[in-house]
């Protein structure tokens, strides 16, 4: 997304938090609630970017150490979400965008109903 100052990034929170759950985090409803609200409040129009297309380094941190009080309980968890906030927020950025194609074709399971797909569109 580009502004009249600058370039940025959506910031995938719904996933980081997936991701952090899968690791043993207690995220909780409330949890989604403060960080929305941190991201919000704080980076309402995504994580800047450069001209290369990277989150600003300066902006990564400061993300990273407002949401780390919110969903962080101990010295152990703080160096798990740091290495997993740096994989999702760095990382995966530098790949290019993948279609969700876990939604692509849902088969239906024998008496589980109707057959819903979803299309990925461009």
């Amino acid at each position: 997304m580009t502004t009249t100052t600058g370039t940025y990034r959506p910031i995938p929170i719904g996933e980081l938090l997936e991701m952090l759950r899968n690791d043993g985090f207690q995220i909780t409803p409330d949890s989604y609630r403060r960080v929305f609200a941190v991201v919000n409040t704080f980076f309402p129009d995504g994580l800047p970017v450069d001209a290369a297309d990277q989150p600003i380094e300066s902006a990564r941190q400061e993300l990273c150490q407002l949401l780390g009080p919110v969903l962080v309980r101990n010295e152990t968890e703080q160096e798990r979400f740091a290495k997993q906030f740096h994989q999702l927020v760095i990382e995966r950025a530098t790949a290019p965008p993948q279609p969700p194609y876990h939604l692509l074709l849902r088969h239906p399971q024998p008496g589980k109903g109707a057959l819903f797909r979803s299309f990925y569109c461009c």
